[in-house]
């Protein structure tokens, strides 16, 4: 999963672990983990400023004269155990993480997309250690083996690659998706709560294959209305769903597509149609968790109108012509 990992840089002392995070990054989960029950320790070096024609300029300890952000001042470097609630980092500080898991660092930009970062953060940790990416999943709960099943496909880009594994990890532990990847989304929004709530009690499916022909179907869909600027199920050329995986293939047993627009980034596309906000049906939710399909295609591309657009292609089975 390259979207999620970050730069470590060599320990600056025995037990000791350096970060370094970036004022335009967004949340990046980081290759340390740290274990609930201990004590781990920060120590910050640096600077960096986020600035809009508005405020003042601020440093990672937050604009504490404007309105809070998701709780936390805007501008402010926030850390997380993947699943768990946000915290700020100050220089200085001895936490003691609520459950076990890799460390998210991250500077608290809520959704304001034009603000000027500058500069970047040295964090040094005490108390995590260092785990490979396999390992980390498998001490979370997650079998990379069974679930990352895109991974070898060459025709797939790493973040589409990335899209089915969580896809694929929603459906095989709903439960676990909930808790790590939702939890702290529960208050963002009733449809968030709603969807925790399903996931918590929802029955595994079956994982996801690639499908060659699914993927030129969403590749299609993807690069028109990307172009276009135009959003929904309908081509240009007035292709439906079936139409477009017919020029390929054949399927059989059942047929949905989602379409994402505004992310790139795998984690927030799987979010987005899952919370399915907006869409009284939960439509794309359904179709994330249909059990009768067994089969997958993602294509992520530029999108004239949302900067980006994602098109997921779901089928029983498939059949190339």
């Amino acid at each position: 999963m390259l979207a999620l990992l970050a730069l470590l840089l060599p320990a600056a002392a025995p037990g000791a672990e350096e970060l370094i995070v970036a004022a335009d990054q967004g949340e990046t989960v980081y290759p340390l983990w740290v274990e609930s029950g201990t004590t781990v320790r920060f120590k910050l070096e640096g600077s960096w400023s986020m600035w809009h024609p508005q405020w003042e300029k601020v440093d990672y300890r937050g604009h504490t004269g404007f309105k809070k952000v998701d709780g936390h001042h805007l501008g402010a470097l926030l850390g997380s155990v993947e699943g768990g609630k946000p915290f700020p980092v100050t220089d200085g500080l001895a936490y003691e993480p609520p459950r076990s898991g890799r460390l998210l660092l991250y500077p608290n930009r809520g959704n304001y997309r034009h603000l000027a970062t500058t500069g970047s953060i040295r964090v040094t940790v005490h108390g995590g250690r260092v785990v490979s990416e396999p390992e980390a999943e498998r001490l979370l709960g997650w079998d990379l083996n069974l679930l990352d099943t895109a991974r070898t496909a060459g025709y797939m880009s790493e973040a589409e690659k990335d899209v089915v594994l969580f896809v694929n990890k929603a459906r095989q532990n709903p439960a676990l998706f909930a808790e790590l990847y939702l939890t702290s989304k529960r208050t963002s929004s009733a449809a968030a709560r709603e969807c925790y709530s399903e996931m918590m009690s929802a029955e595994p499916r079956p994982v996801l294959e690639p499908s060659p022909v699914l993927f030129k179907a969403a590749r299609d869909h993807a690069s028109d209305m990307g172009r276009s600027g135009r959003t929904g199920h309908v081509g240009t050329d007035g292709s439906s769903l079936t139409q477009r995986v017919q020029r390929y293939g054949r399927w059989s047993r059942s047929i949905s597509e989602n379409c994402s627009y505004g992310f790139d980034d795998p984690l927030a596309i799987v979010l987005q149609l899952l919370i399915d906000d907006g869409v009284p049906s939960r439509g794309h939710r359904k179709n994330i968790l249909r059990p009768e399909s067994r089969t997958i295609g993602v294509s992520i591309q530029p999108h004239a109108g949302h900067r980006f657009n994602c098109v997921q292609d779901f089928a029983g089975e498939v059949e190339a012509n």
